[in-house]
């Protein structure tokens, strides 16, 4: 009984996983189980180029190279991730 109810909760905590796709990307960004989280896209030097609420990211615009994606989340939780612009 114990070991079905732990892989009950284990799956359920994996599906709420915040996830950005695709990386590398030459145009947009999407966001998966991070709605209302506050998204905010630095350069490598810390510079802060682009926040948003939305689920989604247009970068089109940005020079190819490697960006730091921080997510804080409606509970204060923050996230960083490492985004790719490709051509």
């Amino acid at each position: 009984y114990f070991g079905a109810a732990a892989a009950v909760g284990l799956n359920s905590a994996e599906s709420r996983e915040i996830s950005v796709y695709p990386n590398p990307s030459s145009s947009k960004l999407y966001f998966r189980n991070c709605e209302n989280a506050s998204k905010e896209l630095f350069d490598i030097n810390g510079r802060s180029l682009l926040k948003t609420k939305d689920n989604e990211l247009n970068i089109e615009h940005l020079n190819s190279g490697v960006y730091i994606l921080r997510i804080i989340d409606v509970n204060g939780s923050v996230q960083h991730t490492k985004i790719i612009k490709s051509k």
